[in-house]
C-alpha cells in the first residue's frame, strides 16, 4: 500500500508555491521612492527581517499599502513559483486535496487560474472570508483542516511556511491532522523542510 494515498496534502500558496515577497518589495520600493522614505529595505534585507511587516514597520504608510496589495488582482497575478515547487507537481497530482490561503475570497478564482497556468493541479482554492480577521488566520485554517479531514475520512497534512500555523496544528493534537513547516523565503532560518523534494520524502513517513 502506498502511504501517500492515505494522506491528503493541503498547501498554502504564498511563499509556499509562489513568491509574493519579491512583488511586495518591488511595489514598496516604488512607493518609497515616490514618497521619499528615508529608508527603503532591499529584498535581502526584507528576507533577513522575516518579511515586509518587520522590514517596513517604521513606515506609517505601510499598513494601508499592504492592505491595498492584498486585494489587488494585478499584484497577485504572474508571480514566480517558489524554487522546486514546479518539480513537485507530479507529487501534488497524487496527494493534493486543496489550496488553503489567507488571500481574500475575491481572489479565489484568480488564484486558481494562476496556479493552473503554472501547471499546478486543479483543486479547490479556499480563501479567507472577509469576516475572518488576519489575527485569527491560524484558528480559521485549523477549522478548515478539520472539515477537510472529516470529508476525506482520512488524514490531512498541511504544508505552510508560517511557523505559527505549524505550532497551532502541533499543539492542537487533533487526530488526522498533521503539519509540515515549509522553509519559505521569510520563514526563520534553520527550521522547516528546505524544499518540496524533502516534503515528498516526509509525507509517506507521517
Amino acid at each position: 500500500m502506498n502511504p501517500c494515498k492515505e494522506l491528503s496534502v493541503v498547501s498554502d500558496v504564498d511563499e509556499t508555491l509562489v513568491n509574493s515577497i519579491a512583488r511586495h518589495v518591488e511595489r514598496l520600493t516604488i512607493a518609497g521612492q515616490q514618497h521619499s522614505w528615508p529608508i527603503i529595505p532591499t529584498y535581502d534585507e526584507v528576507i533577513r527581517a522575516g518579511g515586509t511587516h518587520n522590514a517596513y514597520k517604521h513606515i506609517p504608510e505601510y499598513p494601508a499599502l499592504n492592505e491595498q496589495m492584498r486585494f489587488d488582482r494585478e499584484f497577485n497575478a504572474g508571480l514566480e513559483p517558489i524554487s522546486g515547487a514546479i518539480d513537485a507537481i507530479p507529487f501534488l497530482n497524487v496527494t493534493l486535496r486543496a489550496y488553503l490561503t489567507t488571500r481574500p475570497q475575491s481572489l479565489a478564482q484568480l488564484t486558481a487560474d494562476e496556479l493552473g497556468t503554472l501547471g499546478f493541479p486543479d483543486r479547490q482554492v479556499i480563501c479567507r472570508p472577509n469576516s475572518v480577521d488576519l489575527s485569527r488566520t491560524e484558528e480559521w485554517k485549523l477549522w478548515i483542516l478539520m472539515q477537510l479531514a472529516q470529508e476525506a475520512r482520512g488524514r490531512v497534512v498541511m504544508v505552510d511556511d508560517n511557523p505559527k500555523m505549524h505550532r497551532k496544528i502541533q499543539s492542537a493534537q487533533i487526530r488526522g491532522i498533521e503539519s509540515i513547516l515549509f522553509a519559505g523565503p521569510i520563514t526563520p532560518p534553520n527550521i522547516g523542510a528546505k524544499n518540496w523534494k524533502q516534503i515528498e520524502h516526509i509525507v509517506p513517513k507521517i
